[in-house]
């Protein structure tokens, strides 16, 4: 889905298609992704909390998943309200 995006963005795929119909159906699925790997998670935590709460290489990896998706979604919403024409910044 990411790629499909991507791929739209860049004019090399779904070229009839609009790009905001492209964001807004991967944006759903992307969405429903990322919760489902935190439901995970928590479920996965919840099974072995004492020994992951002194795991070092753990909280590295929550601290980066928190870092990731925050990057992704403060990126992706730039690129894709430029890339449906909402891009206030020029005219």
């Amino acid at each position: 889905m990411i790629l499909a995006g991507d791929l739209r963005m860049l004019n090399l795929l779904m070229k009839d298609i609009p790009a905001a119909v492209i964001i807004r159906n991967t944006r759903i699925w992307i969405n429903a992704a990322v919760i489902m790997i935190v439901l995970s998670g928590i479920f996965m935590l919840a099974a072995v909390a004492i020994k992951l709460y002194y795991n070092v290489f753990f909280l590295v990896k929550m601290i980066s998943l928190v870092l990731g998706l925050g990057l992704f979604y403060w990126l992706r919403s730039a690129v894709y309200c430029r890339a449906a024409g909402r891009w206030i910044g020029f005219s």
